[in-house]
């Protein structure tokens, strides 16, 4: 059974807004000598734009002179990356503070609910019915112009349709229109809401390293390029302990009481040790 964004089956005859097509040799062909940047294989499909009611045929031709298609992208972890990046930022390629997990969730929830209006993108869920293979997205703001006179072609490349409520979803998105069309979101499914956190857990650590915000703001602070750093180099930038920060206090102190030739015995040592650290302002303040 198809997944609920898909309508199986599909007309056999017309072309309808939301039509996923297959990169076929035709297609391919069609692209080599006017939009041969569209060959490259990172564009796994491509979504019929063009509103329905242009694509309507009469007397073996539509309304529209052009058919626009819009690429699809699998949600690869580049992809997701330079998706996440656009809209948070990132600290260096495929690095991304973590104080920005609960944005990047967000985000990625409004997307896989067909609800990102700002970047253009049209999440496709994996269905091999509809000739969707893996986890994908069309981005609605790339799209290349195909004249009509090829509309065969494109028809014969069609693997998958959208369900009517979401080509009106795609249809307001691409319209920009206000009123938004009543579609299921994954909470409205059986199961839906534990769907989604695993999709968003999955992008999520699919975007990158997730960098703590406590080892951006030291490496900000001190002039230095995340990039350029070792997991080691980052990790000595962490903040140590109250512990570690007592212990250090401990040494520094004990090494002044050792640094005593007078003093030898232990007890002498602990004495001094326990008198110069009641007067240690960092050792007070850390046990305040």
């Amino acid at each position: 059974m198809s997944h609920w964004t898909y309508q199986q089956p599909f007309d056999g005859d017309l072309l309808d807004q939301g039509d996923i097509l297959a990169p076929s040799d035709d297609l391919r062909d069609i692209f080599a000598s006017v939009h041969p940047h569209f060959r490259d294989p990172k564009y796994s499909g491509f979504m019929v734009a063009t509103q329905s009611c242009d694509l309507v045929r009469r007397s073996r031709s539509c309304k529209a002179a052009y058919l626009n298609l819009a690429v699809i992208r699998p949600l690869s972890p580049p992809v997701l990356a330079k998706i996440l990046d656009q809209v948070l930022g990132s600290v260096a390629p495929g690095q991304f503070n973590s104080k920005h997990r609960a944005d990047a969730r967000q985000l990625f929830q409004r997307i896989f609910n067909q609800n990102e209006q700002a970047l253009g993108l049209f999440y496709l869920h994996p269905d091999e019915e509809a000739g969707v293979p893996e986890p994908s997205v069309a981005f609605l703001r790339v799209s290349v112009a195909v004249r009509s006179e090829h509309y065969d072609k494109l028809l014969a490349a069609r693997t998958g349709a959208l369900a009517p409520e979401f080509r009106a979803k795609l249809g307001w998105l691409i319209g920009t229109l206000y009123d938004r069309p009543a579609t299921p979101d994954w909470a409205d499914a059986s199961g839906g809401k534990k769907a989604l956190k695993a999709l968003c857990d999955q992008a999520i650590d699919d975007t990158g390293e997730w960098i703590p915000e406590s080892i951006v703001s030291a490496a900000s602070a001190k002039g230095l390029v995340l990039a350029n750093l070792s997991a080691t180099d980052r990790d000595a930038l962490l903040p140590k302990s109250r512990l570690e920060q007592a212990l250090d206090e401990v040494e520094r102190e004990l090494r002044k009481a050792y640094g005593t030739p007078a003093r030898e015995s232990a007890d002498d040592i602990v004495r001094v040790l326990t008198g110069h650290l009641r007067n240690n302002g960092p050792f007070r303040r850390l046990l305040e």
